[in-house]
């Protein structure tokens, strides 16, 4: 996974390398400044990472996989029959699994990131401090009304980013007087354009990844582009280039090197020649043409990152549900959030299972009505299992509700939704099959829950059970959680009868005792008596002492 990301963040850097360079060219042609530009440039694959990340969890992701058909909903298949309109379109992340050979590296990969990202933090802290010392070293003086510290030898530099200020070497004070101008206003112009900040913001973010050759090339392109950017408005404060230029190369053969990115005369010698080209290169004619020229290739740029795939994790940390199960396995995460402004639903299984993904989870969860709640903005999060069968969510009122899930297991992973009142995720994690509860059905030949009946089952007489005389010596209280089906005819289905919870097997026999002796009014539905599905629980007191 961790290598994975890495190589996205490279990519993503290696495409707004080249869109920042087209960029700044058409800007330097029309002498617009562009030290703006690399700050952006640097700090966008960070943020890319980091919403792709979000986006890539398999519980937030929109659905990249879509239904191949309408009906009733739209019932998703794996691996459907027939033309090529029956096919799904392709994903633009790529699952990672923990048995996958780039995962193998997570460990080594990220105990190298956060090592290089640590050493890289230090070499630029200790950079700073030791700029910082020479700072509260150096002589407080004022040239041209403008109040300077006069280093031995380091200079001139803007340091400082919360409280900046202008170091400048002994020489300095040898030069003449309009020379000493100079440098003080190059670097009272790094100051009103904030460059010292927006150089430790780059800095920083390229501390992060130091591992990415891109984001250190365009550092180096932010430090030239900010001494460009100087030169420009030194410039058109004092246009006389002869003698600004002079200066520059005066600097130039007395500065030393440092390891942090600095804005000042002293920061960039490096790039004199690209600096004399831009002071004495023209404004071009067409300079509307090149910067939507320039604007069209970045935005073909900046689609090409966004279609680059990302990485998502193919598997989840739950030891019962997720991890280890490969193969034929039909496990993955469910997100389900409310259509509306607010819903009730209900969430059950049958033949699948699910658990909630909470902070602390629930128990991992098998049968009918499990969970009933409100859903917030944010949604809930489940792990499912789709091995064995399906699992439902229904709303218990009028609003709709909607599921975005991620199935993993086998060769791909799969993504689906749908928005619905009664929503269930099919057997196998093929997709997801969206249906009214009331509507389309046989009610002769259907077993509904209480949920979905217009007037559910009453029980009319009940016979309690007894105790059961085996028991009795124990003298322990029980409980007994029963499900079954009360047939169109009031009737208990005994065939139905399933004991969910159980103290004991002679509890269980004293219920299934006395349920055929009870008398229920039926489920009632559009008018009609229907088969309903009813849970009920029995409690046996403990017997007293004789």
């Amino acid at each position: 996974m961790i290598a994975s990301w890495m190589i996205y963040i490279v990519l993503v850097s290696a495409t707004v390398t080249i869109a920042a360079a087209i960029v700044e060219s058409a800007l330097r042609a029309t002498r617009l400044p562009t030290r703006v530009l690399w700050v952006v440039a640097i700090c966008f694959p960070i943020v890319v990472a980091i919403a792709s990340a979000q986006l890539a969890d398999p519980t937030q992701m929109r659905p990249r996989i879509l239904p191949t058909n309408e009906l009733r909903g739209g019932l998703l298949g794996r691996d459907q029959p027939g033309n090529s309109s029956s096919r799904f379109v392709p994903s633009l992340s790529i699952a990672v699994f923990p048995g996958s050979r780039l995962a193998m590296f997570d460990l080594p990969l990220l105990s190298l990131w956060i090592t290089t990202s640590l050493l890289t933090l230090v070499v630029f802290g200790g950079a700073a401090v030791s700029l910082r010392r020479i700072r509260s070293a150096a002589e407080l003086r004022e040239i041209d009304g403008v109040r300077v510290s006069v280093t031995p030898s380091t200079g001139p530099l803007v340091v400082g980013v919360l409280h900046p200020q202008i170091l400048i070497p002994r020489w300095v004070l040898e030069l003449d007087r309009s020379e000493q101008q100079l440098v003080v206003a190059h670097e009272q112009e790094h100051l009103r354009g904030r460059d010292p900040a927006l150089l430790a913001l780059s800095a920083f973010v390229v501390a992060l990844t130091p591992w990415n050759p891109f984001l250190w090339y365009m550092l180096r392109r932010l430090g030239r582009a900010v001494e460009l950017d100087c030169d420009r408005r030194v410039l058109a404060e004092r246009p006389d280039m002869r003698a600004y230029t002079g200066l520059l190369l005066s600097v130039a053969s007395r500065s030393q090197s440092t390891l942090l990115p600095l804005a000042g005369l002293a920061a960039s010698t490096s790039s004199l020649e690209e600096r004399f080209r831009a002071m004495t290169t023209n404004p071009t004619r067409n300079r509307g043409y090149r910067l939507l020229s320039a604007a069209t290739v970045v935005v073909l740029l900046l689609v090409a990152t966004a279609m680059m795939p990302r990485p998502i994790r193919g598997a989840q940390g739950d030891a019962n549900l997720i991890s280890g199960q490969a193969g034929t396995r039909a496990t993955g995460r469910v997100r389900v959030v409310s259509a509306s402004r607010f819903s009730t639903y209900k969430v059950y299984a049958t033949g699948g299972s699910f658990s909630d993904s909470g902070d602390p989870p629930f128990a991992r969860l098998d049968t009918l009505n499990q969970f009933v709640g409100a859903l917030s903005s944010a949604g809930r999060v489940f792990n499912i299992d789709l091995t064995n069968g399906d699992v439902h969510f229904v709303s218990q009122d009028t609003s709709s509700i909607h599921v975005e899930a991620a199935m993993f297991g086998g060769s791909r992973a799969l993504w689906f939704s749908a928005t619905g009142r009664h929503l269930v995720l099919k057997r196998g994690g093929v997709g997801v099959l969206s249906e009214d509860p009331q509507q389309g059905v046989d009610l002769a030949d259907k077993t509904f829950f209480e949920f979905q009946v217009d007037t559910p089952a009453v029980v009319r007489e009940a016979v309690k059970p007894k105790y059961p005389d085996a028991l009795k010596p124990s003298g322990l209280g029980g409980e007994v959680l029963a499900q079954f089906v009360v047939d169109s005819s009031g009737h208990v289905d005994m065939d139905s009868f399933k004991a969910l919870k159980s103290t004991a097997p002679e509890f269980t026999a004293a219920v299934k005792a006395v349920l055929p002796a009870w008398k229920i009014n039926p489920a009632i539905m559009r008018g009609a008596r229907v088969s309903q599905l009813v849970q009920q629980a029995f409690e046996f007191a403990p017997p007293p002492r004789e």
